[in-house]
């Protein structure tokens, strides 16, 4: 198994710190999903704030990854 910095690698900071909001969003609407909507429309816009439209997908995509992780360590 990889260390999942690895996925991180290659970021800027304003990239890192959309994919924990990202992330953390995702991870919220599980434990609380009646504020599922909430949690999505702060990290996107964050991200949307901070990023340009190549660094949002590069940033997504490492969310999808670490969810990937996630769920297989489950």
């Amino acid at each position: 198994m990889t260390n999942i910095l690895d996925d991180y690698e290659g970021l800027t900071a304003p990239q890192t710190h959309a994919v924990n909001m990202l992330l953390a969003a995702q991870i919220a609407r599980q434990v609380v999903p009646e504020c599922a909507e909430e949690f999505d429309l702060s990290a996107f816009f964050m991200a949307g704030q901070v990023l340009k439209p190549a660094e949002f997908g590069q940033a997504k995509a490492v969310v999808s990854k670490l969810l990937d992780r996630i769920r297989g360590a489950s």
